[in-house]
């Protein structure tokens, strides 16, 4: 997995995808700079990658 939490153990998908939601919120909610609120959004593109590529091995994984 590519994204850690604080502890530097590899996030679990459901961790990734809270994480998204709470950028989402803030994304909604707070007035950002442009340049900030760019950042946020490239880390949920990066996440929903890395959840799609996780979701993938795991189907992988789970036909063997």
């Amino acid at each position: 997995m590519g994204r850690y939490s604080r502890e530097k153990k590899p996030l679990t998908i459901s961790q990734m995808k809270v994480q998204i939601e709470k950028i989402e919120t803030r994304l909604e909610t707070e007035a950002l700079k442009f340049s900030e609120e760019k950042k946020l959004r490239d880390q949920i593109k990066s996440m929903k990658k890395e959840i799609k590529k996780e979701e993938h091995i795991n189907s992988i994984n789970n036909e063997i």
